[in-house]
């Protein structure tokens, strides 16, 4: 298990990943960059440890562009949205650029055809959240003893119930192809579209940034359980979600990064 602590004036954070109870290797990766107030998390996929690869190249593209695009002095690769602020078109810039790079990783390496990751990443500026993401990687709210999921996955099953809203959960969980992405960075040449969004934040908001690993087994309420039983400790929080994770069905590596904004 790996684990990393960030305090800041406003905002807490604690970020872990584990291994998962049947895999032998971890294909997750994340970063927390105090000084850009940056936080993401990217779940990789494909053989040979190529998926592994593929969410450590995303977690480094971004990051690093992330940090040079705050002076200016950088080339944008791709058009600037003039409508969103400046944050946002440096998350969304970031994300496109590391599917590019992805993209061209795989393509020189036949070991690593198809490789690609998921991502979701948070901004925090200025009294706001600003939250992008690529694939089934999720960012939740818990506030005021409730909990909402802010992203919408790009799978398969989210494209059909688009057009079968009333589905139940029954005919979700039945769904053959419910966990095939239909959005993730590195498979494709074409530029990646990015999903935005902000929220303003409240005292006392907790934000959690996860890997499908935790949001597969672990529902919405138990996720709340979690975090709310353990109060301000946000280590013991974290580390209850994963123990959730592993011990509910969980398969997969598990990430997941709390953020608390006091």
């Amino acid at each position: 298990m790996q684990a990393a602590m960030k305090i800041g004036p406003r905002i807490r954070c604690i970020a872990k990943t584990d291994v998962g109870p049947q895999r032998d290797h971890n294909e997750d990766s994340f970063a927390v960059v105090e000084s850009d107030g940056l936080y993401l998390v990217a779940d990789g996929m494909g053989g040979h440890a190529a998926g592994e690869v593929a969410s450590k190249l995303a977690v480094d593209v971004i990051t690093e562009f992330f940090r040079k695009s705050a002076g200016g002095e950088i080339t944008w690769p791709f058009k600037i949205d003039p409508e969103r602020p400046l944050v946002e078109n440096r998350l969304a810039c970031a994300i496109k650029l590391a599917s590019h790079h992805i993209f061209l990783e795989a393509r020189g390496d036949m070991k690593r055809r198809g490789m690609g990751t998921t991502v979701v990443a948070a901004a925090v500026e200025h009294g706001r959240i600003h939250i992008a993401h690529v694939g089934d990687s999720r960012c939740y709210r818990i506030r005021a003893g409730d909990v909402e999921r802010l992203t919408l996955d790009h799978t398969m099953l989210e494209e059909f119930k688009r057009y079968n809203p009333d589905m139940t959960p029954e005919e979700e969980k039945r769904f053959a192809h419910r966990s095939v992405l239909s959005r993730a960075l590195g498979v494709r040449e074409a530029e990646v579209e990015v999903d935005l969004q902000r929220h303003e934040l409240v005292p006392g908001d907790r934000f959690v940034l996860c890997s499908d690993g935790l949001s597969g087994p672990v529902d919405d309420w138990g996720m709340l359980a979690a975090v709310a039983g353990a109060g301000d400790d946000l280590e013991a929080a974290t580390a209850e979600l994963i123990t959730r994770a592993n011990r509910d069905g969980g398969t997969d590596n598990v990430t997941v990064i709390l953020l608390s904004w006091a």
